[in-house]
């Protein structure tokens, strides 16, 4: 594990979902430019957080039927 830039990761996570299962997304970015670097790993967090967007995704079209 090593220091990581959130916004980065984020950012990732964004680019990867928009070539893939979330081409009609629109994403809103408000970063808090003050975070400090994370120690993790960042291929990991990366998974977690394309994960949570899935999940996301999975639960509103289900609450719009």
């Amino acid at each position: 594990m090593m220091a990581v830039n959130i916004h980065d990761i984020l950012d990732r996570a964004k680019r990867s979902a928009q070539l893939g299962f979330g081409a009609h997304i629109k994403f809103e970015e408000e970063y808090d430019p003050s975070l400090p670097a994370a120690v993790a790993d960042a291929d990991q967090l990366l998974q977690v957080i394309l994960n949570l967007i899935k999940t996301l995704l999975r639960h509103v079209k289900t609450m719009e039927k």
